[in-house]
């Protein structure tokens, strides 16, 4: 089997990337920064999946662990594997088995982890359930749920909303808006009133400045403004994590 690395860690440096946001309920919440990262330093496990019929045993590895103030810090090795064609052989397939990383952070005093990324946030939810069950369970960790309209009431101003199963309105069943005053508009309420919100664009207040995010409810969280690491943190703890459904 061939194998390639790759790396798509996006650090929080610059506008335009997202986290995923996932959280857990259990009495490793009791766990201090320091105590956390003796548990997951090292953790390890292997992932079998079935391709074509065939096992394959992917690798998963929690590693680079430190505590900072009250998160821990870490990454995340993980194989994946990918079935590819050639444009010389279309016909046929080739496997190959990518290594990739992906920074995280965990608050333990609030059950929040924050994946670098959506394509690898199931696999790092994943492994952190077995490091915080001692490998009994992978589900321990899920991705945030949001309350979008107690979200709303936290932001500055409301950019740009989306709906879905919406019933009423003729043949409309999902629907989006944007622009300056959304929220007070005929069609944000009329919208409101006949679906479901999912997803909205909101300002927030961050160190004298406004940040521009999309939050979906399922836990992805896009940046618009150019943030730290430690503000994207902030923000997470100080307008999402109130706002998160039990």
């Amino acid at each position: 089997m061939l194998k390639a690395t790759a790396k798509t860690e996006r650090l929080g440096v610059q506008g335009l990337f997202s986290r995923t946001i996932g959280t857990y309920s259990t009495a490793d919440r009791a766990y201090s920064p320091t105590d956390l990262v003796s548990k997951l330093s090292g953790f390890s496990f292997e992932a079998q999946v079935v391709l074509r019929g065939q096992p394959i045993k992917l690798l998963r590895k929690l590693s680079s662990s430190t505590a900072v103030e009250n998160y821990v810090e870490g990454t995340l090795e993980y194989d994946y594997v990918r079935e590819m064609t050639t444009r010389e052989s279309p016909k046929r397939t080739r496997r190959l088995t990518f290594v990739d990383e992906m920074k995280f952070w965990i608050n333990p005093a609030l059950g929040i982890v924050v994946a670098a990324n959506a394509e690898g946030a199931r696999t790092l939810f994943e492994t952190i359930s077995r490091a915080l069950t001692d490998d009994a369970r992978d589900d321990v960790v899920r991705k945030a749920r949001y309350d979008i309209h107690q979200l709303r009431q936290q932001a500055q101003e409301v950019t740009h909303a989306g709906w879905k199963d919406i019933r009423g309105l003729g043949n409309v069943t999902s629907a989006a808006v944007g622009g300056p005053d959304i929220d007070t508009a005929t069609d944000y309420n009329r919208y409101d009133r006949a679906g479901h919100q999912f997803r909205i664009t909101i300002l927030l207040a961050a160190n004298n400045r406004q940040v521009k995010i999309t939050v979906y409810e399922t836990g992805s969280v896009i940046f618009w403004s150019t943030v730290s690491d430690a503000e994207v943190l902030a923000l997470i703890e100080q307008y999402l994590q109130p706002s998160l459904i039990p």
